[in-house]
């Protein structure tokens, strides 16, 4: 594995690569997952030698299969793994089948926490999840989906926590609102899609406009939500359509709007 880690001769293609040949990853805790990091090879070292030998079957199965991959292609090795990358995400695609292993392999903001570390508030990576940049969650991290929405949108300067943001702190079970500056519209990712806050005073108009624009935007008990298409893809509920592009979409059309 060592010419695919990070370091001088990485390709930036290969943990999206990794990802995309199998799931990986090795459970820390009953919530907490380990991942290869996009930057340091510590972390690598951690995943692959930090517990005990039958801990890493899942990991070292998949490992090996990535390996085997490289080794049999008669490209580099950076078009190999592109290769991997992109064929995966067409097939996925192709079956309307957009899960978190979709996302994080798509998006490579969703793969920017240093640690490789993930924290989940219901023990399986899903629709809610938080990247760490180091083990502790009293430290501050990223929502993965938001980062995504608001890299896809290009509108760094919209949110509150200006062009670095949005960072949060706490448990995993934390509802974590990305907030626009200019109206304080909150946009938050859930199981059923992006949930959405509505700003206050003279703001709100423009954001029911901005609203009613989408077919997708729908009132609930809560509040507003952006609905994302799901359906049962053998025997889980995943998402039929991208809900990082729905959601930057919309946040498109709120900054358009002056929020």
């Amino acid at each position: 594995m060592h010419r695919l880690l990070p370091g001088r001769h990485q390709s930036p293609a290969a943990p999206g690569a990794a990802l995309a040949t199998g799931d990986y990853s090795r459970r820390r805790s009953p919530n907490v997952f380990q991942f290869g990091s996009p930057v340091l090879a510590s972390w690598w070292r951690v995943l692959l030698t930090g517990t005990a030998y039958p801990n890493l079957a899942t990991t070292r199965t998949v490992c090996g299969q990535l390996l085997d991959s490289v080794a049999a292609s008669e490209n580099g090795v950076p078009e190999t793994l592109a290769a991997i990358r992109t064929d995966w995400l067409a097939e996925q695609g192709s079956g309307g089948r957009f899960d978190w292993r979709y996302y994080l392999v798509r998006y490579d903001a969703m793969r920017t926490g240093r640690s490789g570390i993930y924290a989940v508030p219901d023990g399986s990576m899903g629709f809610s999840v938080c990247m760490l940049r180091v083990q502790q969650m009293n430290s501050y991290y990223r929502d993965p989906y938001l980062f995504a929405i608001l890299r896809e949108a290009e509108a760094e300067d919209a949110v509150q926590d200006g062009t670095d943001g949005p960072w949060f702190t706490g448990y995993a079970t934390a509802e974590r609102w990305m907030y626009l500056k200019s109206s304080n519209t909150g946009l938050r990712c859930v199981d059923e899609g992006i949930a959405l806050k509505p700003p206050a005073g003279d703001h709100l108009a423009k954001f029911e406009v901005a609203c009613r624009s989408n077919p997708n935007v729908v009132r609930t008990d809560e509040g507003y939500l952006l609905k994302v298409s799901q359906g049962d893809r053998d025997g889980a509920m995943v998402d039929t359509i991208d809900r990082v592009q729905e959601g930057a979409a919309l946040l498109k059309e709120f900054v358009k709007a002056g929020l």
